[in-house]
């Protein structure tokens, strides 16, 4: 087995063994965002699962045959459309489920694409969700972004942001309410679906591309690439991140039997950016740099999620702990740089 994917998928068999997928058994799925960092590990447990009847995988180009999402469900069919554009929405196809996380996950992207990226998550998304039949589910992948501007963590479903549409990273927070409304409105004009919103906070893991800059991928680069981590400011603001396999567990889960309109999908390990760094830099036994200053482009202090609902509805309570993450996640990362 491909060291590559071997990471992925032992990581999905263990998904798999938690969670019933039955209910995709034999149905035509369509996953969007197929190759960001989620959308490897639900097509990673499609495969693991292998009695679903056809998965159309849209990307905006078609991955290369060394990303890992390409390995699972190869077998079926790719789609590479830009969802953005409206020439290329059409998936010519209809469907009995639809997991919809097209978009960027990463600010310096989606606050570079403002455009693309309120369209991924409205036009791209309302269109999409009118191709299922009925009696079809949808998850549609949002962000604890919503809640920026509240300063009164932990948040629940029940809480909102207060930013304006003019905030740095607007593009982004107002198109993840939108899609959420989206959703809401689709459920109200057609009561024999349900389309889920799965408000997602700082996912991590194997999987990602090797341009990825979100914190913890950068870090783990610069350990391996120059043997030191250098932040670019006093990484003191607040994150609980969430191994990808406990986040694809709950999207699962919320995606084939959730009855809630809207979940906080989130983890436990409490931690600042420099304190993440630290412990990067332990792991892989180079020297940490944290500055004085502060730099964050208007960045959340705190991302802390109320995971009360989710949790009692898919009885989940074991999180994998953040520094057995960072280790497979550093050991995937080995393997991918190696392969520059």
């Amino acid at each position: 087995m491909d060291k590559i994917t071997d990471i992925i998928r032992r990581d999905a068999k263990g998904i798999v063994e938690r969670v019933d997928l039955s209910p995709l058994a034999g149905k035509f799925i369509v996953v969007t965002g197929a190759t960001g960092l989620i959308g490897t590990y639900i097509l990673a447990c499609l495969d693991a699962f292998g009695k679903c009847k056809t998965v159309v995988k849209v990307a905006t180009q078609e991955p290369h045959p060394s990303h890992p999402a390409y390995e699972f469900c190869k077998k079926w069919i790719w789609a590479a459309r830009d969802l953005s554009n409206s020439t290329h929405r059409s998936l010519c196809c209809r469907m009995d489920y639809l997991f919809y996380a097209a978009g960027y996950g990463q600010p310096a992207k989606f606050m570079a694409n403002p455009l693309t990226t309120i369209g991924l998550n409205t036009d791209g998304l309302a269109e999409t969700l009118g191709s299922l039949y009925d009696g079809g589910r949808a998850l549609y992948v949002s962000s604890s972004e919503i809640y920026s501007g509240n300063t009164k963590p932990p948040f629940n479903e029940n809480d909102v942001g207060t930013t304006s549409p003019q905030h740095p990273r607007g593009c982004y927070i107002e198109a993840k309410r939108c899609g959420e409304a989206i959703c809401s409105a689709y459920n109200t004009e057609n009561p024999k679906n349900f389309a889920v919103a799965a408000r997602v906070a700082l996912a991590y893991g194997p999987g990602t591309k090797k341009d990825d800059d979100r914190a913890i991928n950068q870090f783990i680069r610069q350990a391996i690439m120059d043997r030191k981590i250098v932040l670019k400011d006093a990484g003191q603001v607040i994150r609980n991140y969430c191994y990808i396999t406990d986040t694809v567990e709950f999207l699962l889960n919320m995606w084939l039997r959730g009855t809630y309109p809207v979940y906080n999908v989130g983890g436990k390990s409490k931690v600042t950016i420099a304190s993440l760094a630290r412990q990067i830099g332990a792991l892989c036994n180079v020297a940490v740099e944290v500055p004085f200053t502060s730099d964050c482009v208007a960045a959340p202090d705190n991302v802390t999620l109320d995971m009360r609902q989710s949790e009692l509805e898919f009885c989940k309570s074991y999180y994998v702990p953040l520094h057995e993450g960072l280790q497979r996640t550093i050991e995937w990362q080995r393997i991918l740089y190696s392969q520059i």
